[in-house]
């Protein structure tokens, strides 16, 4: 049976599946939007979150699921509407003009030239594939450990409890300024490498993956 608009009682019942996953999305995993400001593409963050394995879901669902968290839902479909994390709409269509942009430009080849669908990489291509772009858009990855030092992440992890603030509303919370001013003074000799929501969702991301409180 199908609806008014075409739409049949099965793909109905997928998009209301969809649009309560964004719901859970958006209360439980807020990073996203940093992330997704920060030029990470949905098939990063699902992947970097193990969305489609926590929720069990496919990935296909948990990406369109992350769709819907970062700009809401209005109505319809027998639903409530809620707002998304990315509220302002002028930012959002920003956003969304430059990972199209550079989804198409970057992720595009990568499948093209290995003749699959993005929806058929497997994780481990993904992240290849989101390496590549970062580099291509000039950004910089993540370092890695050396025998002389540990990785950038790890290094995240040591010292972000020694940056939090010591007195005002904030006391207590973590001081991502001069977290990021740290980070950058010691990988980046100084430069304004890692912003403080770059830090933020990064270290939100480590600490939920090594079991760790959430970061406020």
């Amino acid at each position: 049976m199908s609806g008014s608009n075409g739409t049949t009682e099965r793909q109905i019942a997928a998009i209301k599946k969809i649009i309560g996953l964004a719901r859970s999305l958006k209360n439980k995993h807020p990073e996203i939007a940093n992330l997704y400001r920060s030029g990470m593409f949905v098939s990063r963050i699902e992947a970097e979150l193990s969305l489609s394995n926590s929720y069990g879901v496919s990935v296909n669902v948990a990406r369109q699921a992350i769709g819907f968290a970062i700009r809401g839902h209005s109505q319809g479909y027998g639903l409530d509407a809620f707002e998304g994390l990315i509220t302002d709409r002028e930012e959002l269509s920003r956003l969304e003009s430059e990972h199209k942009t550079l989804n198409g430009a970057e992720i595009g080849n990568y499948t093209r030239d290995a003749r699959i669908g993005v929806f058929a990489m497997s994780k481990e291509d993904i992240v290849n594939a989101g390496k590549a772009s970062v580099l291509a858009r000039g950004r910089i990855l993540w370092r890695p450990a050396t025998e002389e030092s540990v990785s950038e992440e790890d290094y995240l992890l040591r010292i972000h409890a020694e940056h939090e603030h010591s007195s005002g509303r904030y006391a207590g919370r973590i001081n991502y300024n001069s977290l990021a001013n740290a980070m950058n003074e010691e990988y980046h000799n100084g430069e304004k490498v890692r912003s403080e929501g770059t830090i933020r969702a990064r270290l939100t991301i480590l600490l939920k993956r090594n079991g760790h409180t959430k970061s406020s």
